[in-house]
């Protein structure tokens, strides 16, 4: 009898912990050109088509021209050409959405919606840099950050964080070693304003199409959040 009730006892808190953590596939909207997509890094790519479910871990890339749409949870993600994106955590927990992407090249265009009750964590990786946004609009490249409206914290190859305010840019460098002192923090992610409008965007360029002949170059990254 008592085996039974702790039988009983685990069973339903696995059945809590699946509720509260339900974890979301992106769905394919629209797709343009050659685009390609892969479940895990050890499988095939395979031909995007409308409709297409990308499970936690999948890989997205897209060819010379090439665009895909992908919708999950409460976001709606642009991949735009020459680009690859992996959907690295993609969980809606009790009172949170959880969203961890990772941006190897290329540029993406995303719009992250609120939704009642829900508190939206949304983070976005280069290879230099981390953009941790809470519904915001900013322009990212890899590199450096402006922020047209709301709030966003960057975070740099040594774990260090700026948080910039509309109106502001900030940056992680690329490979400069951590400065000594106490001005570490100012010479490492400086917040500099800038005047809206005069936003300058360095378009990364790269060699290859889709699939693994796929070259990192220069990143830019773009995103537009309502």
């Amino acid at each position: 009898m008592k085996y039974r009730t702790v039988s009983l006892v685990l069973s339903l808190l696995l059945l809590c912990a699946a509720a509260t953590a339900a974890q979301q596939s992106a769905t394919v909207r629209q797709v343009h050109g050659k685009v390609e997509y892969r479940d895990s890094a050890a499988a095939a790519w395979r031909t995007a088509a409308v409709g297409d479910q990308l499970p936690l871990g999948a890989t997205i890339s897209t060819g010379f021209g090439a665009r895909a749409t992908l919708e999950f949870g409460y976001t709606t993600l642009v991949v735009e050409a020459l680009s690859r994106l992996t959907l690295e955590d993609l969980v809606e927990r009790a009172g949170s959405v959880d969203t961890d992407l990772r941006l190897n090249v290329g540029r993406v265009r995303a719009e992250v919606r609120d939704a009642a009750g829900l508190e939206q964590n949304f983070r976005l990786r280069s290879a230099q840099a981390t953009a941790s946004v809470r519904g915001t609009e900013f322009i990212f490249d890899g590199v450096n950050v402006q922020v047209i409206s709301g709030i966003v914290t960057v975070f740099n190859r040594f774990n260090q964080s700026s948080t910039v305010g509309g109106g502001e840019k900030t940056s992680a460098p690329e490979d400069d070693p951590p400065p000594s002192g106490g001005d570490y923090l100012e010479q490492l992610l400086a917040v500099i304003p800038y005047a809206p409008g005069s936003e300058e965007r360095e378009t990364g360029r790269t060699d290859g199409g889709s699939g693994d002949g796929l070259l990192t170059g220069s990143l830019e990254f773009v995103y537009y959040f309502c």
